[in-house]
């Protein structure tokens, strides 16, 4: 009986010891609340505050502010907004914080080429989509401008099944002109639309996707259109790339049927086709 009463008593201590330990660790973490503000000191909305290392995160309000609960003393933050660059922010135990977001200059002060001139990204209010072909230079690439337009949004690419077309590029779906082939210009003149030229000359891709980019081509633009400007020289040292690869496949082996086995199946084939056998010469060639 007393035996019993033991290991009662033990596991009555060793519960409470338990919750006494996990409430300990619900008290240690804290919650955290504060607000996000750009470089004029105006409150950001929709700025996405994660805690790193985790998916526990929120969403600043139209003020800015922000709340994220049960948050450990030594969590880092993580802000991040578009065209903003991510700021880290550590706790360090605090309750209260204030964060501040800088422009990102490296993507607004992209240059993207609109007719006859060449503006800001950050300026730009059509929509465009910008290709860079040093995003693809691990990658194979045929040839065809089609292979590196696959990858921008808006842009659908068709493969063809006739051996050596190309294949069909469509920007935001079928257009109203008879076709969809979008109007290519390259280095400020109007081309056709083979594609089929040194993919590595390629300096940068634009592709103009609503009425207010392309206006400037007028009705031939109805499809969208794709401005492609070739690498022009350079002052300085030459440079020569070099891109090479190799594959090695064996051929497959197949078993051949010997004499009288095709003699036999030759026969079968002439009898269903309602034929005589073919008379096989069965003669001494020596």
């Amino acid at each position: 009986m007393k035996k019993k009463n033991s290991l009662n008593l033990i596991r009555r201590f060793s519960f409470a010891l338990l919750w006494m330990i996990s409430l300990c660790a619900v008290a240690q973490n804290i919650t955290v609340s504060g607000t996000v503000y750009d470089i004029n000191g105006e409150p950001l909305l929709g700025v996405t505050i994660l805690v790193q290392g985790t998916s526990v995160g929120t969403v600043t309000d139209m003020n800015g502010n922000f709340t994220l609960a049960n948050v450990s003393p030594n969590a880092i933050l993580e802000a991040s907004y578009v065209g903003m660059t991510t700021q880290t922010v550590a706790v360090n135990g605090r309750t209260s914080l204030n964060i501040t977001l800088e422009e990102d200059a490296e993507i607004l002060e992209e240059l993207v080429v609109i007719g006859y001139q060449t503006i800001r990204k950050a300026d730009l209010t059509g929509a465009v989509s910008v290709f860079n072909p040093d995003e693809m230079k691990n990658t194979i690439v045929t040839g065809s401008v089609g292979d590196a337009l696959g990858t921008l949004p808006g842009v659908t690419v068709r493969t063809a099944g006739a051996p050596g077309r190309e294949g069909k590029v469509e920007i935001r779906g079928t257009g109203t002109f008879g076709n969809s082939t979008p109007l290519y210009v390259v280095d400020g003149v109007i081309s056709g639309a083979n594609r089929d030229f040194n993919y590595n000359d390629i300096e940068s891709i634009q592709v103009l996707k609503d009425a207010s980019a392309a206006a400037i081509y007028g009705s031939r633009a109805g499809n969208g259109v794709i401005i492609i400007t070739t690498k022009q020289g350079q002052a300085g040292k030459m440079k020569i790339d070099v891109s090479s690869r190799a594959t090695l496949q064996w051929l497959p082996k197949y078993d051949l049927t010997g004499r009288d086995r095709w003699i036999e199946l030759n026969d079968l084939a002439f009898a269903n086709a309602g034929r005589p056998a073919a008379n096989h010469f069965d003669g001494n060639t020596d």
